[in-house]
């Protein structure tokens, strides 16, 4: 059985936004759910950025400790650095933010790399405005 092709289009304004999203260390993407923004960026990335390296957390209101967990993993350093640093961590508070951001800014990868965190207003976290931050 021949697999179905989904093919989406994306107006010009929308798809000069995402075209912007390289320029920038983090981007915010929101409208209601059902617009399509998981979508948009998933389709920009696999049509734009074929040699990129991406990752996904998709916040299901977990506790915060599995979700900074699963952000955590998402790094891909190759001797897992980032990641063990960052979750010993433990969720960020506004003690540990600088922390976290002294982390992050030492990364390195070897190819561009998306670290996508969706629903990300789900993330049960005293520091969730510190961490966007601390990651750009």
């Amino acid at each position: 059985m021949a697999k179905k092709s989904e093919s989406y289009y994306f107006p010009g304004h929308i798809t000069e936004k995402l075209a912007r999203i390289p320029e920038h260390p983090v981007t915010f993407v929101e409208a209601p759910s059902g617009f399509g923004k998981t979508t948009a960026i998933r389709e920009y990335i696999r049509r734009s950025l074929p040699e990129a390296f991406s990752r996904w957390h998709i916040c299901l209101g977990e506790p915060p400790v599995k979700t900074w967990s699963s952000v955590c993993g998402m790094f891909p350093d190759a001797d897992g650095q980032t990641t063990e640093r960052l979750r010993e961590l433990g969720p960020p508070t506004i003690e540990t933010i600088a922390d976290v951001s002294e982390i992050v800014r030492n990364f390195r990868a070897p190819l561009e790399t998306f670290l996508i965190v969706d629903n990300y207003q789900l993330f049960d976290c005293a520091a969730r405005k510190q961490i966007v931050e601390a990651f750009s």
